[in-house]
């Protein structure tokens, strides 16, 4: 399985690093240098704060994220193992 993340993901992550290695940490104060150095949601137009917290919901609810459920745990599009089997 190929787990290294997309170019998408890769872009987002590069960009946050660098707007909160200036400092920015508020959520508008985010979104707006994502919008500025034009950095694009997934479907595309400019980025919002609900905009900005479902995406980062999306992307984190892989089920080897830290807060998945016990037993979810696994490489995704495996076969889960099912607690107790």
């Amino acid at each position: 399985f190929n787990l290294s993340p997309s170019d998408y993901e890769r872009e987002i992550a590069d960009a946050l690093f660098e707007i909160m290695g200036r400092s920015v940490h508020d959520l508008d104060g985010v979104v707006a240098e994502l919008n500025r150095a034009g950095i694009k949601p997934n479907g595309g137009g400019n980025w919002t704060v609900d905009g900005f917290k479902a995406e980062m919901r999306r992307l984190g609810a892989w089920s080897n994220s830290i807060g998945a459920p016990v037993g979810a745990h696994g490489i995704p599009g495996a076969s889960r193992r099912v607690h107790g089997q």
